[in-house]
């Protein structure tokens, strides 16, 4: 981690005349050492990770480590041979004089004054400054544009570290003027064409005709815009003391005409990159460019972990993106969001209880949560402070403004580490992070997690997953609802809307009291939360059931499941997501696959219903009956019809 390249400098030196070379021999360390940090971070990104795993890809490296100590061990051997440099040339072997005489009778080069010295120092402390600065920078620009998916920033860093290799073996000579030309010229490049990259990365994408083609077009892309600015970022300032007179000017009159235009440069356009290109590249550029140019951006903040943009349209619909990714809306995603912190509140058995939420958002599952008079406090947590934020400005007239609420306590940080970290123990835990095909998200869906929340959810606790409907590719889909149901033996899955579902997941099967549900759904805060949604009364909600328990096992069948180590969710996701936004034609085959697959309705009687007694069990009855003959299910309204024929007989 840093340590070894000043040790093997160090060593490339065994004698005074090695000093000659020192330059050339330390850049071409550099660039070596570097190339296998490229190795590194494109192997473990690219291939490592989802081949072999996290473990083994860890063993691996422990194996490469332990080859390298035996190299070195034997290199030390060999080395330890070496005449000390302290040593007076009369007193070595004869042989070793010959062998050295040669290099010690080149000229002795003059001692390097101290204000070059000092230059020397700063020249290294400002380029890894400049380097740092850019790789964050690029990293979050190309992010936003192609999305921040682990392979993604697997590339950005593996070109970054290739453009330092390339660029250090190049300019083995630090005092070469022609870098600071390079570097400036190509930092003003890729500024002056940040813009331009959603309008290539569409053209690029919509060419491909497979995962791994819109894969390739991502790398190419990172690959295009970093590679010019790293390849020369090996020497900036050093020039500048050149013994030669022409360099020497030449380079102060080069960066004195290019290092202005650098602060005059415009603003890149926030609404673009902001604005989630990497998502719409079906739309066609042209179409998407007119609708981000119709809609106002309300807020941009690049916060800690990333980046929060507010978009309103025309309609007067608000949008919060995290990275670019549609994270909430005040529009169709409504219900889910609100459903979310209701539907769990509604179906749990205990009259009093506590939540805990993963994830932020636009604050409206908070909000509904508050709206529940069964819950008395709420623990919410979210990666990105600045999303707190954004949702108290700019989404609170949606919310009931959760942020003034006494049983609302926040949270910044890993929801994860945030959870297991309180200690304490809740009756319903809401998960509802980004897309699983965004770095760092996958860890939510795994198996581990999941039993590690279990410890921290009541015996008749409630746990709340959504997941999405779209983008991901059946088998995917499966993997997700097969991972939580090895956690949660007994999984209710909810459609909203058809393009979210809600898994709705307990230790024992979930007893679905009507005359509960109909009290609470009476309540007139709890009735203008869900109004809208389908959901409004016990027969309506039980009509979104997609999935029973024993049909959701039959319908994913045996297969792997998401952990820890394998992270198959996260790199199944990244390819079906690039797979399905390429191409209209991709995406509704995709979507309509699931739809066929995975969202059957569920046979209603096989679930532990209780309907009451008397004539409210017959009128439960014929409105369960009522709403499956509107749906179209009228085999199972049957069923439910004679149920009511006989109750009020």
């Amino acid at each position: 981690m840093g340590a070894t390249l000043p040790v093997l400098s160090r060593a490339v030196v065994l004698s005074p005349g090695d000093f000659l070379f020192l330059g050339r021999r330390v850049a071409l360390l550099y660039a070596v050492n570097t190339a296998g940090a490229v190795l590194g971070a494109v192997g473990s990104g690219l291939w490592l990770l989802p081949a072999l795993g996290l473990s083994r890809s860890h063993m691996l490296s422990v194996v490469a480590i332990l080859v390298v100590a035996v190299l070195a061990m034997a290199l030390a051997k060999q080395r330890s041979a070496v005449p000390d440099l302290a040593t007076p040339p009369a007193a070595r072997p004869a042989k070793e004089r010959e062998r050295k005489g040669r290099r010690e009778s080149l000229p002795v080069v003059a001692a390097a004054s101290r204000f070059d010295a000092w230059m020397v120092l700063v020249a290294f402390a400002l380029s890894g400054a400049v380097a740092m600065t850019l790789e964050v920078l690029l990293s979050r620009a190309l992010g936003l544009v192609v999305g921040s998916a682990t392979q993604s920033l697997a590339i950005v860093l593996g070109v970054f570290l290739l453009g330092l290799s390339r660029g250090a073996a190049t300019n083995a000579d630090p005092l070469g003027w022609l870098a600071v030309v390079f570097v400036a010229a190509a930092v003003v490049w890729s500024f002056l064409r940040l813009d331009e990259l959603p309008r290539v990365f569409f053209n690029a994408a919509r060419r491909s005709a497979s995962p791994a083609g819109v894969g390739f077009q991502v790398r190419a892309l990172v690959a295009a815009t970093i590679a010019p600015v790293t390849f020369f970022l090996g020497a900036i300032v050093l020039a500048s003391r050149s013994a030669n007179r022409w360099r020497r000017w030449g380079t102060t009159a080069v960066a004195a005409a290019l290092l202005p235009p650098i602060w005059l440069l415009p603003d890149t356009d926030r609404k673009v990159l902001g604005g989630g290109p990497f998502g719409a590249v079906q739309r066609g550029w042209s179409k998407l460019k007119a609708m981000i140019d119709e809609r106002t951006l309300l807020y941009y903040r690049d916060g800690i972990s990333s980046t929060a943009t507010v978009f309103e349209a025309p309609n007067g619909v608000r949008t919060l993106r995290t990275n670019g990714k549609a994270d909430g809306s005040t529009g169709a995603d409504q219900a889910t969001q609100k459903l979310l912190g209701m539907l769990p509140a509604v179906l749990h058995p205990n009259a009093q209880g506590s939540a805990f939420v993963i994830g932020y958002g636009t604050g409206m599952t908070v909000g509904a949560l508050t709206q529940a008079p069964n819950v008395t406090g709420i623990d919410v947590v979210d990666i990105e402070e600045a999303v707190f934020a954004v949702a108290d400005e700019f989404f609170s007239p949606w919310t009931h403004a959760p942020e003034q609420s006494p049983r609302v306590r926040r949270f910044v940080g890993d929801g994860r580490n945030v959870l297991l970290a309180r200690g304490g123990v809740y009756d319903i835990i809401v998960s509802e992070p980004p897309n699983p095909w965004m770095a760092g998200v996958a860890n939510l869906f795994t198996v581990q997690f999941y039993e590690a929340a279990k410890e921290h959810l009541a015996a008749d606790g409630v746990f709340c997953q959504w997941v999405q409907l779209y983008e991901m590719r059946s088998p995917t889909l499966k993997l997700v609802y097969r991972t939580f149901q090895k956690s949660f033996p007994h999984v209710l899955v909810f459609n909203v809307g058809d393009v979210d579902s809600i898994l709705i997941g307990t230790r024992d099967p979930l007893r679905l009291d009507l005359d509960l549900l109909e009290r609470r759904l009476g309540i007139p805060a709890v009735r203008a939360e869900v109004a809208g949604t389908s959901f409004e009364t016990p027969a309506s909600l039980l009509s979104r059931i997609a999935l029973t328990p024993a049909e959701l096992a039959r319908c994913t069948g045996t297969g792997s499941i998401n952990t820890d180590d394998t992270g198959l969710l996260e790199f199944a996701a990244q390819r079906d997501f690039y797979y399905a936004v390429s191409d209209v034609t991709r995406s509704t085959a995709v979507y309509r696959t699931v739809r066929q697959e995975l969202t059957p309705r569920a046979a209603l009687e096989t679930l532990d219903i209780d309907l009451g007694q008397g004539p409210s069990r017959a009128r439960r009855a014929a409105e369960i009956a009522q709403v499956l003959t509107q749906a179209g299910r009228r085999d199972q309204a049957e069923v439910w019809l004679a149920e009511a024929r006989a109750s009020g007989s």
